[in-house]
């Protein structure tokens, strides 16, 4: 389903047809098959496509900030939504009952009726063509006045691959306005609701650098930690976007259960040992909610990945390490360092991504595993011991 007017722009030199951009709800068909039961099987593979639409559209589109589908298997019908906490469905209902028909009347109704943001797009970024490329024009609101930035580039958008997560995008660009068009990096993620937001972490860690350090010593600190020039949580017809408004106010019930959909192929004997398969349990029902944030900074830096001399490498992890120490020594611990968080810009090093910075001993924020996932050490993730010496 489709709308009419166009959320998607025409490449030139492109074909003019459908785009995912467009897409308001996701549909997966199976018919009757001469009068049989369509086969669960059939119907696995249907919902596997479907989960795939809905992954491609949020991993695809910046504007997206939820989606729906609808898989119907003869006369059964079930109904999906996914957004960056979860993704839920209906359990299977026959659509042709007498008792069920207004229901599914009012379904398509609404849809038909809703506002764009409604059915998961976010209002406050524009799509345009530049030069013969999609970029984007964000908006963000903070207490200085609302300001527009237009985007010029990707740097990173592997956080918005899983369809629950930070959806973590972050983009070089400009505000709009500028004369100069300097160059800043637009940052758009998801953080976890009981966390705070990158630049006040970043001011209560200066706050307390100054306390144990004083204030010559943090002021010299801030060369390593990006300079925030703007950020606000984003707001969306006057409420804050975050994902528990997107299940309009109402978390699941307590005794939703979690839909398993098998392998598509089983592995074969060759793959499995008895020493090396792992085993795998449903864990309880929990949506982990996230509220919408954006922050710009000034800098446009590299990151250790695209440091290519040895020596500007390791000269790159003796830097850190000091900065690291004067966080410690502040009462701070950063919890996610890796080469994606430890940037380089005119030979001076960056620590960045403090969303999972906190103080020493708070019970503020939980402490669940944080990381790179592979490189966590296997008992840190288990939470158990695995050897015993």
């Amino acid at each position: 389903m489709r709308l009419n007017e166009k959320k998607s722009v025409k490449l030139p030199g492109t074909e003019s047809r459908g785009s995912w951009d467009d897409v308001a709800v996701s549909f997966e068909f199976k018919k009757y098959d001469n009068n049989k039961d369509v086969s669960s099987t059939s119907l696995l593979g249907d919902e596997r496509k479907l989960i795939s639409s809905l992954h491609h559209i949020m991993y695809s589109d910046p504007c997206r900030r939820s989606t729906l589908g609808v898989t119907i298997g003869g006369a059964n019908m079930r109904l999906w939504f996914t957004c960056r906490s979860v993704t839920m469905v209906s359990e299977p209902f026959d659509f042709i009952k007498v008792s069920l028909p207004p229901f599914l009347f009012t379904f398509f109704c609404s849809v038909a009726f809703a506002n764009d943001h409604e059915l998961g797009w976010d209002p406050s970024i524009g799509r345009m063509l530049v030069n013969g490329r999609v970029q984007y024009e964000i908006t963000l609101n903070s207490p200085t006045g609302a300001s527009i930035y237009v985007t010029t580039d990707v740097l990173a958008d592997f956080g918005a691959k899983p369809m629950e997560g930070k959806g973590t995008r972050v983009f070089t660009g400009y505000r709009k306005g500028d004369p100069d068009k300097a160059p800043v990096v637009i940052k758009d993620t998801w953080r976890a609701c009981d966390r705070e937001r990158e630049d006040i972490i970043l001011k209560e860690i200066f706050t307390d650098m100054v306390k144990a350090k004083g204030e010559a010593a943090a002021k010299d600190a801030q060369k390593h930690f990006l300079t925030v020039l703007d950020a606000d949580d984003v707001v969306i017809e006057g409420n804050l976007d975050d994902t528990l408004r997107l299940l309009r106010g109402n978390n699941p019930p307590s005794d939703c259960k979690m839909y398993e959909i098998p392998l598509q192929e089983p592995p074969n004997e060759d793959e499995l040992s008895i020493e090396t398969t792992p085993t795998y349990t449903v864990p309880d029902f929990k949506v982990s909610h996230k509220i919408h944030t954006r922050i710009v900074f000034k800098e446009v830096c590299e990151t250790l990945y695209e440091v290519r001399d040895l020596r500007g490498l390791m000269q790159m992890l003796l830097d850190v390490l000091k900065v690291l120490q004067l966080l410690h020594s502040s009462g701070w611990v950063h919890r996610d360092i890796s080469p994606g968080n430890l940037m380089r810009i005119g030979g001076s090093v960056k620590l960045v991504d403090l969303e999972y910075a906190k103080r020493l001993g708070s019970d503020k924020t939980p402490d669940s595993p944080t990381g790179t996932h592979h490189f966590m050490a296997c008992e840190v993730e288990s939470h158990s011991y695995l050897f015993h010496v």
